[in-house]
Parts: structure tokens; sequence; C-alpha cells
């Protein structure tokens, strides 16, 4: 297990951690991404810290390669990665939304292939064993439409049931609007149009005309002086309807089940996934944070020299502010830096320059500073303001 560095609440409150972290999760495309950074630790490993700033650093490079990864539409998984594993079923909408992750994870991973292992080391070598979810994609995303609803092709027999049910349909719809347009019903209703009630399609026939349309009466209105009646001759057609519709529901449900147990059947590779995704997502939104500040990779140090070059205040910068650079410099055998001067002269924000640039590196996050500075990783932070 990575050691991490000990920083008490205050200390981050002291020195807004929050507004940095607030600030990098702006450039997160999935939920999983923004909780990846949310908790991200404090690294008290120089070559871990490292590792993760190069990460940081190759996926800058790809990025203004213009290619940066295609993440938006990814959505978190866990929880129903879960409920497949306890054997309970996903929804047409939950599997569209897990189509179209696992779509974008094959395009990220097609887009690591295309360039050398040499382009990219540290990225290929997270994402070596990723699987190919192109073709769990096509299926998933060839069996529901966009909305969630299955396709009518998803199955033969529900490309037939649905073909008898539009055409069951229309003719029960044509002979409704023959009864409504009919003179020797037109006395009769309350109005010119039929209705759906308890799945039947009825007539809204005044109350006192009720004896004149012989049927099956449905319900009432609120005030008693409509009341819908299924015609004698519409009883056939309304039940056929609904035994073709409760058939396509059992069809659907049969499909969702055949669905489900087909991701059981690669569930590890597909939690995989989701976890590389998440990484993606935070080294890619750490990468475009640093853009935006104009932000570098330190070299990592351990209890040796720090030097933050024009090191710029990350708040300020936040806040558009404008900043005044400053070079601090710790050196190995000097463990302590005395800074003195008027009120308002720069003390407390030089100092928190200090400690979230630390913070920022044991983070794994590029700190406003330029080439060639240096971090020192501590086993403790704190703070006395």
């Amino acid at each position: 297990m990575t050691e991490t560095i000990r920083v008490q609440h205050d200390v981050l409150q002291a020195l807004s951690w929050q507004s940095v972290l607030d600030a990098v999760k702006l450039h997160c495309r999935t939920d999983m991404g923004r909780d990846r950074i949310e908790g991200l630790p404090f690294t008290s490993n120089a070559v871990h810290a490292q590792m993760e700033l190069q990460l940081v650093a190759e996926m800058q490079t790809i990025r203004a390669q213009g290619l940066e990864p295609k993440l938006a539409g990814c959505s978190e998984f866990n929880s129903q990665l879960r409920r497949v594993a306890e054997g309970r079923m996903l929804n047409g909408e939950e599997f569209v939304a897990l189509g179209n992750t696992l779509r974008s994870a094959a395009h990220i991973r097609s887009g690591l292939q295309s360039h050398s292992v040499e382009d990219y080391p540290l990225l290929h070598a997270h994402c070596v064993d990723m699987t190919d979810t192109l073709p769990d994609a096509r299926w998933i995303l060839s069996t529901f439409e966009p909305s969630g609803r299955v396709r009518d092709d998803a199955t033969p027999k529900l490309s037939e049931l649905r073909r008898n049910h539009v055409r069951l349909l229309q003719r029960t719809k044509r002979t409704m609007e023959d009864y409504i347009h009919s003179f020797e019903l037109q006395e009769y209703l309350q109005d010119s149009y039929y209705t759906i009630r308890e799945e039947r399609y009825v007539l809204p026939v005044k109350a006192q005309y009720r004896p004149r349309v012989p049927g099956i009466i449905h319900g009432s209105s609120g005030t008693g002086a409509t009341v819908y009646v299924e015609p004698e001759e519409m009883v056939g057609a309304n039940n056929e309807l609904l035994l073709l519709h409760e058939e396509m529901e059992r069809e659907i449900e049969r499909i969702l089940l055949d669905c489900t147990e087909r991701l059981l059947n690669s569930l590890d590779s597909l939690s995989d996934t989701m976890e590389i995704l998440a990484s993606v997502d935070s080294w890619n939104s750490r990468a475009a944070f640093a853009e935006e500040n104009s932000c570098c990779a330190p070299e990592v140090r351990v209890l040796g020299d720090t030097r933050i070059i024009n090191g710029r205040n990350p708040l300020l910068l936040l806040k558009g502010t404008p900043v005044v650079p400053n070079t601090i410099q710790l050196e190995d055998k000097k463990q302590f830096l005395v800074i003195t001067g008027p009120n308002t002269g720069g003390k407390t924000v030089t100092l928190i320059t200090l400690g979230l640039c630390t913070l920022m590196t044991a983070a794994g996050i590029p700190i406003p500073a330029d080439e060639g500075s240096m971090i020192a990783l501590f086993p403790r932070i704190y703070t006395l303001f």
C-alpha cells in the first residue's frame, strides 16, 4: 500500500485545498472521474508521485495532438454491475448508457493502440489489459434504441409481435373513429373523441344515454355526467390487443434477461474497464487543468531540495487575480525558510503557494510554476495560520 502524507483537515481548510480539487473536477467528463479526483491521496512515495505526474504529462501530449479521450456519455456502472452479479436485471436506459460507455472505452483503447508504446509508455502500461469492449457496445446498441426501448428487430419474435400489434391497433382506432363520427351515436356521446380506460378503448357516453350504447362500462367522470363504455363489438379487439401487449412484455423481459446474463459472463472485464475509464478521466482532467493554468510537472524529491521557479499562487490564479510569481527554494541541508516583510506584502500568499504546490505534487497534479521546479515530499504538513 502506498504511504501517504499525513494532513489534518484544518490544514486542508487553511490552504483551501478543496478549491484546487473543484477546479480540476470542472474538467472531468464523468462522475467516476470526479470521484477519483475528490479522493486523490497525498503520496509520500516520490516514485509514485512522479509516475502520476508523468501519466498526466503523457495525457497532455495526447491532448496537444488533438486526441483528447472521448469520455462524454460515459457513466458510472459499479452499482449496476453489482446488481448484475446478484442476478438482477438492468433496464433499457441502463443498457444504453452502458453501451455508450463501452463504445467510448473502445475508442480510447484503439486510440492508444494507434501509437507505439514508446510514445506513451505509462498510459500503455496502465491500459494494456483493457478489454476490447466494441463487440459488447455493438450488440447492446443494436438491441436498444437511444431512448432505452428494445428495438423492433431485437428478435424475430418481437418484430412479428410488434407488426401484429401495429396492424390491430390501426384497425381498432379506425373502428373507434367510425363510432365517433357515426350519425346514430353522435347524440349519445359527450365529446367527439374516444379514450382508453383500464387499457381498453372506450367511448365517452352521456350518462342518461347509457342504455342506448350496448357495451361494458369502465368507470365514469368525476361529475358522473359521463360513463366510459366499451362497445360490444370492440371487446374482441381489445382482448386481442391486451394479449399481444402482454406477449410483447414477456418477450422484452426475456431479452433483458438474456442481455443481463450476457453481461454476467464478462463482469470482471467490465469492472476493470470502469476502473481504467475513471483513471483516464482523472489524468485527462488534471492535464486540462495544467494547460489552463500553465502548470508543469516538477521533479519529485524525498526530503531533498525544493525549488519552485516563478511559482504562482493557485488560488489567485483560479480567481483570475493578477499574480506576482515568486521563486521559492529550500536547500537539502537547510530545511527552513524565514519570510519577512510588511503587512499585505505577500508572505501568506507565498507560504500558501509552497503548501499547495507540495500537496498538488503529492496528489499528482502539475503545479503553476516553470519547468525545472522540484518539490520535496515530507511525511507531515502543518499550518499555523
